[in-house]
């Protein structure tokens, strides 16, 4: 197996999988890295009045 920096999820694609996102409420999303490992993560908008529904795409901006 290979370990991947969290910092390389920058910039991904993911989707919406579970949950309703807002701002301090994140929602679970998903995508697959370039070796096909699927990831799961939580995210939430970065701006105040944005929400992410399942089935939602978003870019991920940074990681924390």
């Amino acid at each position: 197996t290979d370990a991947v920096s969290s910092s390389t999820f920058v910039g991904q694609v993911v989707t919406v999988i579970r949950g309703h996102a807002r701002v301090g409420q994140p929602a679970e999303a998903k995508f697959s890295d370039q070796a096909g490992t699927t990831h799961y993560v939580l995210i939430e908008p970065d701006v105040t009045d944005e929400t992410f529904e399942q089935g939602d795409k978003a870019r991920l901006s940074r990681v924390s």
